[in-house]
């Protein structure tokens, strides 16, 4: 153990007044919901689908998002933690009669189609998250099953936009020391293998076998 005044002088060996934790060198956690929550609403309004002659299909909303999203400082590191669950609502429009139909006129007043689409176990360790995208029982018609069809094709839109989200909110709260940013990580096992392929540790277990 380092005496008063020897060490590190990053090292505070005395209390501070002002209770100021310098450089973020102690443990500190701080909640990134709410930013992920606006960032989420603002990226999935009105964000298309699918479209084609017959229909469009968009996301119109974020409809719920639950869980913790939190960023972690230590010694001057910045880790970035999530585990959330979120649910968006999509909808679809027919935008003329089918050639089935006994009338090929466009229909002005077709109705909006809509459905759910729930994203489950949303964590720092699965960029694949699950994604079920779901209809309401009383849509079931033929209109609707297109439309519901063509939402599927959200499942990679729905997980780039969440990447997009992700890499934005570390970017905007990254530390200002380019040195310590490129040690900030997103996952745990980063910083196990950086802490194993240090030259400190190297060369202790270098030394254990010599």
């Amino acid at each position: 153990m380092a005496k008063l005044g020897e060490g590190d002088p990053r090292w505070l060996v005395t209390n501070r007044e002002d209770g100021k934790n310098v450089n973020n060198w102690h443990w500190s956690e701080q909640s990134l919901y709410p930013w992920m929550k606006d960032k989420l609403t603002s990226m999935f309004e009105k964000k298309g689908i699918a479209e084609d002659d017959e229909c469009k299909v968009w996301i119109n909303c974020l409809d719920s998002l639950t869980g913790e999203v939190f960023m972690s400082n230590r010694k001057g590191k910045r880790k970035f933690l999530w585990d959330l669950n979120m649910k968006l609502e999509w909808c679809g429009k027919m935008k003329m009669r089918r050639a089935s139909d006994e009338s090929g006129e466009e229909d002005q007043n077709k109705r909006t189609v809509k459905g759910k689409i729930e994203c489950s176990n949303i964590t720092v360790m699965d960029d694949d998250f699950d994604v079920k995208i779901t209809i309401d029982d009383k849509e079931r018609d033929a209109d609707g099953l297109k439309l519901h069809s063509l939402a599927k094709k959200s499942t990679d839109i729905v997980r780039s936009v969440f990447k997009c989200a992700v890499e934005e909110m570390i970017s905007s709260h990254q530390v200002s020391d380019p040195q310590r940013a490129a040690e900030t990580t997103t996952d745990s096992k980063d910083s196990s293998k950086r802490i194993l392929s240090s030259p400190a540790v190297q060369e202790t277990d270098k030394k254990r076998h010599t």
